[in-house]
């Protein structure tokens, strides 16, 4: 798993490639918790190149789904595969589906 972010003025940009696993989590994990201690911005999660995701993966996304939101912050997946999409959906994270 790879991850290319940037940032704008008001939203955080986050590109993954790869397999999100538990094996691969460090570095999502350390941006997940870098972005729920001080939420500064809206973040936009690409997941187009994105061929699978386990349980770890979406359970980060939740996290940071959760903190955001409460913080008056707004959380979106952007172009995840129909099959990612459908565990997504499983998960309740279809609220961030929104591309």
């Amino acid at each position: 798993m790879e991850l290319f972010v940037e940032k704008s003025e008001d939203i955080l940009k986050v590109k993954i490639s790869g397999t999100v696993e538990s094996s691969g989590m460090k570095e999502l994990v350390d941006l997940v918790n870098g972005v729920c201690d001080n939420p500064e911005s809206d973040i936009e999660i690409d997941m187009e190149e994105v061929d699978y995701i386990d349980s770890s993966g979406i359970g980060q996304f939740l996290k940071m789904s959760k903190v955001l939101r409460e913080k008056g912050f707004s959380f979106y997946i952007v172009g995840a595969s129909e099959r990612v999409k459908s565990l997504l959906s499983l998960c309740s994270l279809q609220s961030a589906l929104v591309r």
